[in-house]
């Protein structure tokens, strides 16, 4: 075969192949954007502590909710509050981060902003569970807990008396 016929094969391929790439590429940019702008929903328990839940919020609307609490924006491919009890005995904030890696750096941020004392929680223990960390805190007239579990960062607040059975559950809940 001639040398610019190689040339010229070697140039096709290589624009199909950049062209194939880009195009991967805008697709999975696409479909996260979609997904950023449209979280689905994050599992919730359907009881803690034997109180069933009273009211909840899932998806965009719960994305809303917890990024109103910390004043940021995350990005969170999905989401989950719910509240147990009629007087709110316990509530669990749940946020889908896009991989376990940003799930940590989402939880490290939350134990960063809190260190900074400028927070309504005060840190009050801190355990290893196989691999994880959970973070204790009082704050609020409750006991408030978080943790990554996967994709999922867990925030669980409840008060005193239940707080260690609402977080075993929570526990195995979201393993």
């Amino acid at each position: 075969m001639p040398e610019h016929l190689k040339a010229n094969n070697f140039l096709a391929f290589l624009l199909i192949s950049v062209g194939t790439l880009v195009l991967i590429a805008s697709l999975g940019y696409g479909f996260f954007h979609y997904n950023l702008t449209n979280p689905g929903n994050a599992p919730l328990p359907d009881s803690l502590v034997d109180l069933p839940i009273k009211t909840h919020a899932f998806g965009r609307q719960a994305v809303g909710e917890i990024n109103q609490l910390h004043g940021l924006e995350f990005p969170l491919l999905s989401g989950a509050v719910g509240h147990y009890g009629d007087q709110g005995q316990t509530t669990l904030w749940i946020s889908g981060a896009p991989n376990p890696s940003m799930a940590d750096k989402l939880t490290a941020k939350m134990v960063e902003r809190i260190a900074e004392g400028d927070s309504p929680f005060r840190p009050t223990n801190e355990r290893q569970d196989e691999n994880r960390t959970i973070y204790a805190l009082d704050g609020h007239g409750q006991k408030h807990f978080y943790f990554r579990s996967g994709k999922l960062v867990v925030w669980l607040a409840a008060d005193v008396e239940i707080a260690d059975q609402a977080l075993a559950e929570t526990l195995i809940f979201y393993p």
